[in-house]
Order: C-alpha cells, then structure tokens, then sequence
C-alpha cells in the first residue's frame, strides 16, 4: 500500500479548515500545510490538530502550491484547498486507489455550493479535478487563477466515484469580492496577452449569462441559479473591462539612434514632440548623441524627459526605463507613430521595418541585428534580455546568486560503480556543500552484479537508492531517478565523473532567465586537464545530423554564456519542471546513445535553451562498461539504430524527403563495403518505426500546448548566430 501526503495552502482560513483536516485523516499519512501567514486563527487550529504546519509568502497559486507539494514526505500527494473536504464516497474511493495504485493521477468530481446550496447546474458540475497524483510525474501549472496539475507526456489518470465538496460562497458580498480579486490577477496575467474591447465585453458577458442560466441550467435551480449565473457574468464582465484598462496602460521608452547628422536628428525628435500619443520618455543614441547635449533648442521645453547616451546600444537600451522599447532611427514619422506602436504592442510579438508595420513572433528567435538594420523595431524590454539580441548570450559572470533559494536533487544511474563511488561520491557532495544549495543524492541502480548498492547503503546512508527490477538501459533508469527527485534543479551525472569544488557556482546564474533548460560544464579527462567535451555545435552533412562536435572559442579564459546544440548526459544542471514537462528522456533510445542530444532537441524546439560554461569542470574517467556488455559491433548497430530515430523525430516532412534516399545510399555503400552492422540497425529502426513516430506525435502535441514549434534548422541558426563575431575551434 501507498503512503499519501494531503497538502493544503491556507490563507485567513479558521472557518474552513478543520473541516478539511477531519476529512483527510481517513486517507492521509501525513498533512502537511503551508500558510501565507493568515492574520487570524488558522495557525493555531492547525497546530492544534497535529498538522505539519509551514508558512511562506504567498508567490502565487501554482507556485505556492507546488511550494507545499515538495514539503510532503511522500510521492503520492492529495491536495485540497482549505474550503474543500472529501465525502464519504470519495474517502472510500480513495483508500481502494491507496491500496492498488493502477494510475499516474486521480481525478475526481467538485461539487461546489453557494449560500449552502449545492449548486449542480451553471456549469458548476461536474468540475473535474486531478488532484490525487505521483508528484513525480507532475506539478501545478498555469498562471493567475486557473493553476491545474499536468503530468508528464505519456502519464495516464482514473476517476474515483464520489465528489470533492467545495464550500465556495456563503452570500453574494463574498461572491462579488472574490469575483474582483479573481479579474484584477486575471487582467494583469493576461495583459498584452489577450485582447479585450468594448463590444468584446458586451457580448462575452451577455453570452456568459446565457450559458450558464440556459444552456447550462442555472434557471432550473431558481434563486440560486439566477445569483450563480448573474456572478458568472459580472465575473466575465470585470475581467475582461480590466483587461482593455491594463492594455491601454502600456508604457513605452523611445530610443533613437542617431546615425546621421544634428539636423537630421533634430528633425526626428520634432516629429516626437507632435505625437498624437507621446512616449514616456525619449533616450538619443549614436554619434549625434554628443553634439546633441550640447544644443540647447534640442533639448529644451521637450514635453517628454530627453536623456543622451553616446555609448554602445546595448548601453542605451539598458538606460530605459518603462517596458515596452522603440528603436528609432532618425528619420521622418508621421504623428500617429506612437499611437500606432501602442496598439500593435501585443505580448510575443515584435513590430518591425521602416515603417514599423512588419510582425514576427520573438519564438522562433528573430535575427535581431538584421531587423535593427531594417529601420524601426519595437520589442518588450523582458523579451530582449532574454533573447540573444544582436550580441551572444549572456548570463551572470560572477556567481552573485540567491543561493538560498535554489535545490538541487542529483541524479545518478549506475551499473557496476562500485569500484568509482569511493572516488567520485564525495567530490559530489563537497560541490553540493560549497554550493550552499539544498540537495538530495538519488542513484539508481540497474541491476548491479558488483556489491555496490551494499557499499552505498554502509558508506553513503543519506544516498537514496531506487533499484530497477531488471536490467533497462539508461534512459529508463535515469528516468526512474528524475521522477523521484524533489528539488527545483536536477543534476544528471554518470557515476564515472568527478566534480571540481566550484562546479555548481557558475552553473547557478543560468536559472535565473526564465527559458533556461539546461547548462552543462567542461568534461576534462580524469588523470590530466585534457579537454573530452565542450559546447556542442550544430552540423550536418546533407539532411543527416552529426551528433558529436564540439567547439570552444579560440579565446581564454571565457567570459561569456554558450548555447550548445546539447547538453551532455554524463553532466548537465537541468529545471525540473520543464524535464517533467518533456517526460524526461525518451526511453525509445534504450539502452544508451543520442538520447541526451534528442532530450535537449525537444527543449531547444520548445524555445528553451542550453548552454555550456567553461567555468564549471567536471574530471571524466572514460569506461569500458558499455562494451564489456556488448559486442563492438552490437553497440555500432544500437547507435546508428538511434541516430535514425533522431533524424525520424526531428526533421520535417521535407527535410525527410531528402534524408531518407541519403540513408538508403549509405545503406548501399556500406552493404559493398561489408559494414553489416549499419543495415542491422536499419533493421532495428524499422521494427520500432512505429514507437519513433508515436514518439513524435507526443511532441507535436507538447509543442501545441506550449505554442511553441521551432524546427532544427531554426534552433541550428540561433547557434551559429551567436557565434558571428567569436572565433572557435572544433574538436
């Protein structure tokens, strides 16, 4: 039998919640609850009642409810919030799925009630929920007010009979207040993200009122029905109302950069100063700059702050100050500029060309320096630092970090370490402590025949060990350590590797850009300083991928942020919630090869990026292990086996078309040259053809949800864009 965490967020919540204790006691091994320090009664009921009571400043629904989730001691969590609690039905359905655990997540049905009525009509039921899950295969999601669990791709769920009872309003104040609260995080989640206009709210309210109060039966439960629906629809109303207000509210910087002379420049900032809409405030750049602040009729009675940067662009766009940025070259603009700039700037797209009437999405990633040289750009300022821009990535150069708020869960897959632990485990745990970061160690062990799982369990006690129950490869088992690990980072890392003292330090900074995947450090050989990997650089050879080049700038020491094409699968710091979100590796490519490039193609193709810092050094101790398992030309077969696989997920329909007549060529080639291994592994690839395009299609999938489709030659192209102006070397 299971062991269940029940976990609750609490906020001002004595009427509620020992009603929610009581109900889960039946279920639960544990309560834990997380509190953002509720100003009446709530924390002394709590501790009255024997609950593991934390509390913590609230960050946000989906946040603060993955928050208590990591604090359960158990895997298997049923999170309720304090207004809700299980009816009986739902209780005894609950201990039949505790005690013979057939699904990833439960779902079950919420019955919510208004002035204590149980309201069944308005589309109030039945509202399905997941909230009995393993939580290593998933988390809390979504922003605002409408956070759901998701599960990792390829996770399947069950309902449980009976209903969640959710106290939801005692009386229309309360329904009103809530309703105000919920459209004031809706308008600002969604600001720029969603349009919103005067006839959109009439006819959104009107049809809101009419759906749930017709057509979903709100009329048939008389005064309540009528209540339920007329909230729904002012809800709906003041949602979308603060929505236009906060699209409206837009603040915008002007920078111009003045490539020409004085009075081209003073002819620009004319043009500004009879804006219809005026920017709120005007920065001049380039080599007019200088000569500009100096001339008093420039400057003077502008009706806007005029402020002069002579240096570097990157320099100028740093002195900005509101949220949304228009770069201007000087040049005439008609009095609607401004006007018109405000409106076209929606979330996630840029605005460019003489004219500023173009529109590109910022993903997939735009070539920036090309679009300034094209006249106007408009961007939002968030969205330029954290896109390449028209220099390389850049990232923190010193490890000034919040150290205190990063974790780290170390994922280690083993067969037969026993005889590198001893030298390995503790430079891990040394990196771990100098890192200040809280961590857990996880080694999971595919079927040892050495004595190593033993020697762990004496030497390393605070190591959590899972055991695969037959032999599986590595993608399988090291998936079977990153669905139990806790923390927000995951450290993937082959037993045969040691870590320098600093190895985490520089790493760190890379998590505070919001689209880092991932970011692995420099491999040196075990007994010199010899380099065996770098970044990873993208090529081809025709339409067939080439998975094992790597470069590094001719410049030392590196004092800049690099993508690589992927990160290493002996070494890489990676987000926990986007490797649930991809479902870890792609166990396809058991037993071992190309599945830690494929994992970070997925990451790449989603927006997500990897990168490679040289500061953090890591010391590799090559092994022999896969071939003492399998004949060399076994081992051939199961690598070009998944090289196809690769190139069958990941190229397009048309790139496919040109792939597969280069592979039968090669397959002919080699065939006269007596390399059988290579038509063996064609073999192979067509027994699990059908696995390979089962695995595209969950992609595909993961990408329409994301929104986001970058193809390989679009993620090849940002790489090497960021390379311009760096001069490397391969390896």
């Amino acid at each position: 039998m299971i062991k269940i965490s029940a976990v609750i967020i609490t906020y001002n919540e004595e009427k509620n919640i020992l009603r929610c204790i009581e109900s889960v006691r039946p279920v639960a091994d544990e309560i834990v609850v997380l509190d953002c320090f509720s100003t009446d009664r709530t924390k002394e009921i709590c501790e009255a009642n024997g609950v593991e009571f934390h509390q913590r400043s609230f960050p946000g629904f989906a946040k603060q409810k993955n928050n208590v989730v990591a604090l359960a001691s158990h895997n298997h969590v049923l999170s309720l919030d304090a207004d809700e609690y299980l009816s009986a039905e739902l209780t005894q359905s609950i201990l039949k799925a505790k005690s013979n655990w057939k699904a990833d997540g439960y779902v079950m049905n919420r019955l919510s009630s208004f002035a204590g009525t149980w309201i069944k009509t308005c589309g109030w039921y039945p509202d399905q929920k997941l909230r009995l899950w393993d939580r290593r295969k998933g988390s809390w999601q979504g922003d605002g007010v409408h956070e759901r669990v998701e599960l990792a791709a390829g996770c399947h769920t069950k309902n449980l009979s009976g209903d969640l009872f959710h106290r939801a309003y005692d009386n229309i104040s309360q329904f009103l207040q809530k309703n105000q609260s919920y459209s004031s995080i809706h308008a600002q989640v969604n600001r720029y993200k969603t349009t919103s206009s005067p006839i959109k709210i009439l006819y959104k309210t009107a049809f809101a009122f009419f759906k749930a109060y017709i057509l979903k039966g709100g009329v048939l439960d008389g005064y309540e029905g009528l209540i339920v629906s007329g909230s729904t629809a002012h809800w709906v109303f003041y949602k979308y109302a603060k929505l236009l207000e906060a699209n409206r509210s837009l603040r915008l910087s002007l920078v111009v950069e003045s490539t020409q002379d004085l009075p081209a420049l003073k002819h620009t900032l004319d043009c500004v100063r009879f804006q219809k809409v005026l920017p709120e405030e005007v920065i001049v750049n380039g080599p007019a700059a200088d000569m500009a602040a100096d001339v008093r009729d420039v400057s003077d009675y502008f009706p806007v702050p005029l402020r002069f940067v002579p240096g570097r662009l990157r320099e100028a766009l740093a002195e900005t100050r509101e949220e949304y940025v228009v770069l201007l070259k000087d040049t005439h603009i008609k009095p609607s500029f401004i006007k018109n700039q405000k409106s076209a700037a929606w979330k996630g797209q840029i605005v460019h060309g003489a004219a500023a009437r173009d529109r590109e999405p910022v993903n997939p990633i735009v070539q920036w320096s090309s679009i300034i040289n094209n006249g106007t750009v408009a961007f939002w300022k968030e969205d330029w630092g954290t896109k390449p821009g028209p220099d390389a990535p850049s990232v923190p150069t010193t490890p000034t970090i919040k150290l205190q708020n990063r974790s780290i869960s170390v994922v280690i897959p083993n067969y037969n370490g026993l005889s590198l632990f001893e030298e390995t485990l503790p430079t891990v745990f040394a990196a771990l402590e100098k890192s200040r970061c809280v961590y857990e160690v996880i080694v999971v062990d595919d079927c040892s025949t050495d004595d190593s799982v033993n020697y762990l369990r004496t030497n390393f006690p605070q190591v959590t060990i899972v055991q695969n129950e037959v032999n599986r490869g590595f993608s399988p088992t090291i998936n079977a350590g990153i669905f139990a690990a806790k923390h927000e980072l995951v450290f993937l890392l082959n037993s045969d590797v040691k870590l320098e003292p600093d190895y985490f330090l520089p790493l760190l900074p890379y998590f505070d850009q919001h689209d880092t995947f991932g970011v692995m450090g420099q491999i040196v050989n075990w007994e010199d300083n010899q380099i065996q990997d770098g970044a990873k650089l993208p090529t081809f050879q025709g339409a067939k991928i080439k998975t094992f080049k790597n470069f590094l700038p001719s410049e030392t020491p590196i004092n800049q942020a690099l993508y690589t094409m992927y990160l290493s699968g002996a070494e890489a710091l990676v987000s926990r919630e986007k490797l649930l979100k991809l479902g870890g590796f792609d166990e396809l490519f058991a037993p071992y090869y190309i599945e830690d490039y494929e994992l970070s193609l997925r990451a790449w193709r989603l927006g997500w990026k990897c990168y490679y810092e040289h500061r953090a050094v890591c010391r590799h101790k090559t092994s022999s292990s896969i071939r003492s398992k399998s004949r060399k030309r076994q081992v051939q077969s199961i690598y070009y086996r998944n090289k196809m696989f690769l190139h069958a997920i990941h190229l397009s329909r048309w790139q496919l078309i040109f792939y597969y007549p280069q592979l039968a060529l090669e397959l002919l080639i080699r065939a006269l040259s007596f390399r059988f291994h290579y038509i063996q592994s064609f073999i192979f690839f067509l027994q699990k053809r059908h696995a390979c395009l089962q695995s595209k299609q969950r992609f595909q999938k993961l990408s329409q949800q994301e929104g986001v489709h970058l193809s390989l030659s679009q993620v090849a192209a940002t790489i090497l864009r960021s390379l311009n102006r760096t001069i490397i070397w391969r390896f």
